[in-house]
């Protein structure tokens, strides 16, 4: 079997035997046995954050086995959020259709395009959202982390994964607010400047750590 993984700060694009294409974001792993791939189904194991663009093939589904989820498709363009730590799993499926397992439940929901799943990992549940933004789960393939009314900790665990770096903060309440707004992947001084505006903060710098204190 083949396993793609990636670190903190990582990001890598791959082209699986069929041709269909998976953008990898930091801290995810894909695995696929080579013998057994595009025979009758095509099974890959994948834990982390996605961008696929899966190759039409009805004779053989394209299988996504995951946390507590299970994902088969035909041919579709979808962000797959799958973190072994998160509490919950989504699916944001630009294009196409794709039928969504809980293996907690046995239950299932069919998506179509600008829909998200969200699996609740304590319950098994599955939450169906219908958005025309839907394409704001992949922004970080474009170079972009792209929130609405997210809380501020899970922002800071994004821009730690993206630059990895460590932020600590010596305002914890701060962290329950709330941000709206578009972050850049490939530039911490201007990701850091936007959440200093933001929440009336100062960005001390050393190294992979940094420091928000509050003015």
């Amino acid at each position: 079997s083949i396993t793609i993984s990636t670190g903190k700060g990582e990001r890598v694009g791959i082209t699986l035997p069929d041709g269909s294409k998976v953008t990898l974001n930091s801290m995810s792993e894909l695995c696929y046995s080579v013998a057994e791939y595009n025979k009758d189904a095509r099974h890959i194991d994948f834990s982390g954050e996605g961008y696929f663009d899966v190759r039409h093939s009805p004779e053989a589904p394209f299988v996504i086995n995951s946390r507590n989820l299970k994902i088969e498709v035909l041919g579709t363009t979808f962000n797959l959020l799958a973190r072994t730590e998160g509490e919950t799993s989504e699916l944001s499926l630009e294009k196409g259709r794709v039928l969504l397992v809980s293996l907690q439940r046995g239950d299932s929901v069919v998506l179509n395009a600008n829909q998200k799943a969200i699996l609740d990992q304590n319950t098994g549940n599955i939450t169906v959202i219908t958005s025309n933004t839907i394409d704001m789960a992949s922004g970080w393939t474009r170079g972009e982390l792209i929130y609405r009314n997210t809380k501020l900790s899970e922002v800071i665990r994004d821009i730690e994964d993206n630059y990895n770096i460590s932020i600590k903060i010596n305002d914890e309440e701060c962290l329950e607010n709330t941000f709206t707004g578009t972050l850049s992947t490939h530039d911490l001084n201007e990701a850091l400047e936007i959440i200093e505006l933001s929440y009336n903060l100062k960005a001390r710098i050393d190294h992979k750590n940094v420091l928000l204190v509050r003015q």
